[in-house]
């Protein structure tokens, strides 16, 4: 166990110093020597568990907090002071002892105290070259002018405060349609630009308005001047719009897509073809252009040494960002338009392909051209045109607008097309139906006309007689239960069609006669009764 531990004993219990006192008063040795071993051994025993405890706790603690910086310290400092220890042996040796010429000091590492030089030269030939090439440097390194560090300091006072597009205020707007956001786009970065002209560059060209402001150097060296107050503009500026466009990129972020503008796009139904308006190409189009605005801004800022000599063809400040932060921007915004759109094409695909690709891809419309080509009875058509207009009001039960992270869906005109497809359908189904009702209705008035005709004709000998007898029997017989069936079934049409059909005028007279004629032939077949009769 370590010195720096301290022993500490535990109390004695109170029960063994009563024993104690009992036995010292009583002077019984052997007590007393019982009671020591036995307090002897107790001590031990704790003793040993103190240790183990203390050993338990020594092994938790990691190894490289057993040894803090005081021990390197202390070993370092005991280092140095056997190496000056030895040093000062060695000095003292060497300045008190003349090494002998003895072979045994051959490897003896004392050797003869040099001899200072004489006539030393403390000149500084150097000296002088330095401080004139220190000028020569000064002279020429132009960014150590007071105006540069004014420069500076209007550019990131002014461009600090100024945003060409505050691409988080956008979402405040709302859903806008993508030539909406572009007018607000134009907009704002045309008030950016206007602000920073009348506001900041003023204030650059300012500080050489005057002649004194300009520094008195040679023509070589005045170039360079206006040169580097053209590379510290272009430096600003293209901080200054690498900075807007990577708040931009930065706003397409999938973990803030909260920031996002929500921009209108349409699902339009045209000729079977459900297609999105604007389309993908559009929408990246868009946030391209918006990149655009901001990186073609601040292109033409004329030099200062421009500005001075107010030259007729000016030269600009070179403001064009790097092709490769170009590309790297460019990119990143298609890979996020493809991403926000995948989305919106799922549900595209869920909610309006799968379900009725059968309308989009004509397959009903040939399905419902073999039915109407095919012999089917007047129910089959009733069944199927319920079919057709319970798909049109199942896909106006659909959402109008679906809200996306980018995007919000207008759904409306799908709706509106495939509810007119299903509609058209079946009202190519009805169609044959009303056309198969007034054929049946024609047939039924032609009938009755044909027996009216007859009723009505006067044979003229016996033979016409008999026709007409033979043909007045099967006609009350055979000729009404025909009849009769016949009039069911237009029955049946007209019990149907007065819900979905609109008849006209015509129709209604047709109808009228259709379902008149069973009592309008009675009277005809009495007459012709009254005609045999008074013949016989």
């Amino acid at each position: 166990m370590d010195a720096s531990v301290k022993r500490n004993f535990l109390p004695l219990p109170p029960v063994e110093k009563v024993k104690l006192q009992i036995a010292e008063k009583e002077k019984d040795p052997k007590l007393l020597k019982f009671l020591n071993y036995s307090l002897e051994k107790e001590r031990k025993d704790n003793l040993d568990k103190l240790r183990y405890w203390l050993n338990n706790i020594l092994e938790k603690i990691p190894k490289r907090l057993k040894s803090g910086k005081e021990a390197g310290l202390n070993q370092v400092m005991l280092e140095v002071r056997e190496n000056f220890s030895e040093s000062l042996k060695k000095s003292l040796a060497r300045q008190t002892l003349k090494k002998p010429n003895l072979p045994q000091l051959t490897n003896d590492d004392l050797v003869s105290i040099r001899e200072e030089a004489k006539n030393i030269n403390f000149s500084k030939p150097w000296h002088n070259e330095y401080v004139k090439h220190r000028k020569e440097l000064v002279a020429h390194l132009m960014i150590l002018y007071p105006h540069m560090q004014k420069i500076l300091d209007l550019c990131q006072r002014q461009f600090s405060q100024i945003h060409l597009t505050d691409v988080r205020a956008y979402r405040d707007m709302g859903a806008v349609d993508f030539e909406n956001l572009k007018s607000a786009v134009q907009q704002e970065v045309a008030s950016s630009m206007e602000t920073l002209t009348l506001k900041w560059l003023p204030k650059v060209f300012q500080i050489f308005a005057e002649k004194t402001s300009i520094p008195p150097l040679r023509n070589d060296l005045l170039e360079s001047f206006y040169n580097c107050v053209s590379t510290l503009l272009s430096i600003q500026i293209k901080q200054f719009l690498q900075r807007n466009l990577g708040e931009w990129v930065e706003l397409f972020d999938e973990e803030h897509t909260e920031r996002l503008p929500v921009l209108k796009m349409y699902l339009t139904y045209e000729d079977q073809k459900v297609q999105f308006y604007p389309s993908s190409e559009d929408l990246e189009d868009l946030i391209l252009f918006i990149s655009e605005q901001i990186t073609n801004s601040l292109q033409k800022i004329p030099t200062v040494q421009s500005w001075l000599n107010n030259s007729p063809t000016p030269t600009y400040i070179d403001a064009k960002l790097p092709a490769h932060v170009l590309e790297s921007s460019k990119t990143k915004l298609q890979a996020a338009v493809r991403r926000y759109l995948e989305i919106p094409y799922q549900f595209f695909e869920k909610v309006f392909v799968k379900p009725y690709l059968f309308l989009l891809d004509g397959s009903e419309a040939q399905k419902v051209e073999t039915f109407l080509n095919s012999k089917q009875e007047f129910r089959d058509y009733c069944k199927y045109t319920a079919r057709l207009h319970a798909v049109g009001q199942e896909v106006m039960t659909l959402p109008n607008t679906e809200y996306f992270d980018l995007i919000r869906l207008d759904c409306e005109d799908v709706k509106v097309g495939l509810s007119k497809e299903c509609r058209r359908l079946a009202n190519t189904l009805l169609d044959r139906v009303v056309s198969d009702f007034k054929r049946t209705n024609n047939e039924i008035c032609s009938g009755f006309e044909e027996m009216r005709e007859r009723c009505r004709t006067i044979p003229q000998n016996s033979e016409e007689l008999i026709d007409m007898i033979h043909y007045m029997e099967e006609a009350r017989c055979q000729g009404m239960i025909q009849m009769e069936s016949k009039i069911s079934l237009a029955r049946e049409y007209i019990d149907y069609l007065l819900d979905v059909y609109h008849f006209t005028q015509e129709d209604i007279a047709q109808n009228s006669a259709v379902f008149t004629w069973k009592a309008r032939i009675q009277p005809e077949f009495d007459e012709n009764d009254k005609v045999f009769a008074y013949g016989s």
